[in-house]
């Protein structure tokens, strides 16, 4: 998966969220407490994120050395931390990769048009190893190398996602490669199984995404922003021709996509979809469009334990679905088959090990066992 090598020693962690941030007023919330000290399990998030001295000097630092030649740059995160010795994963758009881009739009049937001003090139990553030193508590950078180049052909991402926890993992074995993210997820789901807390947003041990059902830009309705939008794929049993069942994936109404207004917020905020910020959909979207194929997507309810990201979350206000039933038979309702739901303020947010999965057609994961055995027998 990942590894520390050395330790934080006596780096003083500081907070870098600041109550004055738009995103706190468009909220109404109070001045957050400072994230919990860094360690390990925080490995791939951006280095703006993460609440470290030093962190942004070198996100800007490596983003203007033009001898790396990294190109057009989508993210840097932290990969390792060694005292002194940072190491960094790039990930950018550069000629000198080739990805799987379709460049026939046309055979993608109802993507719409392609974003404006792409960069020239494909996908890849470039991890780089940077050297600090500190005069009168300023950062120095005594130097920095390439130790890693991959293109996107050469990895095999795979994206693993927490209800619960309101973030995603985007990992690469082969590279030791991982972004995390924060997420909006869906609201509290209090009705379906009375007695247990869920969220609208499905489960799932066999999802993907493809790009030949997602759209680069997305123009209506409007409130998706010409961004991305990525419907989550999850597989039926069929019978075929020849009468063995086999696994058929179709589109669902779940989707990664930009968030909504007023501001991005990580918490149970959506119909069911999965919001992220404009800059880590706009990365996911081009590891989607990149890769020859499918990315792979498990979602869980459950936290990770060994991934965590400093991003604030939302802990007194909620949505949850509206009950139009009665306290001893709740019913839930939808709309043009999208669940009404209702804001909930004042209360605390439930804890991350309280949410249980549901998958999208109310099956417990383990009795998907059919789904299980064609997928794990797929070559």
């Amino acid at each position: 998966m990942f590894r520390l090598f050395g330790t934080l020693g006596s780096t003083t962690v500081v907070a870098c969220l600041l109550a004055s941030s738009p995103a706190f007023a468009a909220w109404g919330l109070a001045k957050p407490q400072p994230p919990d000290p860094y360690d390990e399990t925080q490995l791939g998030s951006a280095l703006t994120d993460l609440a470290l001295p030093d962190a942004r000097t070198i996100d800007a630092h490596v983003r203007a050395a033009k001898d790396l030649d990294v190109g057009a740059i989508l993210s840097v995160s932290l990969h390792e931390l060694d005292g002194t010795r940072w190491v960094v994963d790039v990930v950018s758009l550069h000629p000198r990769w080739d990805d799987f881009y379709p460049v026939d739009k046309a055979s993608y049937v109802g993507q719409g048009r392609p974003p404006k001003n792409r960069p020239e090139g494909g996908l890849g990553l470039t991890r780089v190893e940077v050297l600090t030193g500190a005069d009168d508590d300023i950062c120095d950078i005594l130097g920095h190398w390439v130790v890693l180049r991959r293109g996107l052909t050469e990895m095999k991402p795979k994206v693993r996602v927490s209800i619960g926890d309101n973030l995603m993992v985007l990992e690469d074995a082969a590279t030791d490669f991982r972004r995390i993210y924060p997420l909006g997820v869906g609201a509290i789901d209090q009705i379906r199984r009375p007695g247990e807390l869920s969220s609208v947003t499905p489960t799932t041990s066999f999802g993907r995404l493809d790009k030949r059902e997602s759209w680069e830009v997305m123009t209506f309705p409007k409130h998706f922003q010409d961004k991305p939008y990525l419907p989550l794929n999850v597989p039926r049993v069929r019978t075929d021709a020849t009468g063995a069942q086999v696994l058929a994936y179709r589109p669902t109404w779940i989707a990664f996509h930009v968030w909504q207004p007023p501001r991005f917020a990580r918490g149970f905020l959506s119909h069911g979809c999965i919001r992220m910020r404009d800059e880590d959909l706009a990365e996911l979207a081009a590891v989607v469009y990149g890769v020859e194929d499918t990315v792979p997507v498990r979602i869980v309810a459950e936290p990770f334990p060994d991934a965590h990201h400093p991003h604030w979350k939302l802990t007194d206000r909620f949505y949850r679905l509206q009950n139009i039933g009665t306290k001893a038979e709740p019913k839930a309702w939808t709309i043009n088959d999208v669940w009404k739901t209702e804001y909930v303020q004042d209360e605390p947010v439930p804890k991350p090990t309280d949410i249980v999965g549901i998958t999208i057609d109310g099956k417990d994961l383990q009795e998907l066992s059919l789904e299980a055995r064609l997928e794990h027998a797929a070559p």
